[in-house]
């Protein structure tokens, strides 16, 4: 199996989500993250609008790849380009790396 093709999703790392809805605290998403990372899964998803999930994996100590996303309001007087600048370093400082291997935008 590749385990590459796995990719954690992360909204609960950061808000109330799911079935549950629940947010694990950052002990248990530790412990989740040390469990993947022995078995060879780096892969994580997360968005800038999931709370502090972005913060919680920039502190992980764990190999990762992120794919984060990104919400864009745009206003009158700003340049699109800008906008995406400023969200892209923000998602780089929260998660403490300087590679994200992705970005998605969460609305069109």
């Amino acid at each position: 199996m590749d385990k590459e093709r796995i990719i954690v999703g992360t909204a609960n790392f950061g808000v109330r989500y799911g079935l549950n809805k629940i947010r694990l605290q950052y002990k248990e998403v530790n412990q989740i993250s040390q469990i993947l990372n022995k078995n060879k899964i780096h892969v994580y998803d997360t968005a800038q609008s999931y709370g502090k999930s972005e913060k919680i994996i920039g502190k992980l100590k764990v190999k990762k790849k992120v794919y984060t996303k990104l919400v864009i309001k745009k206003t009158n007087n700003q340049r699109l380009e800008k906008i995406i600048d400023k969200l892209i370093k923000a998602s780089l400082k929260n998660l403490n790396t300087s590679q994200i291997e992705g970005i998605y935008i969460h609305n069109v």
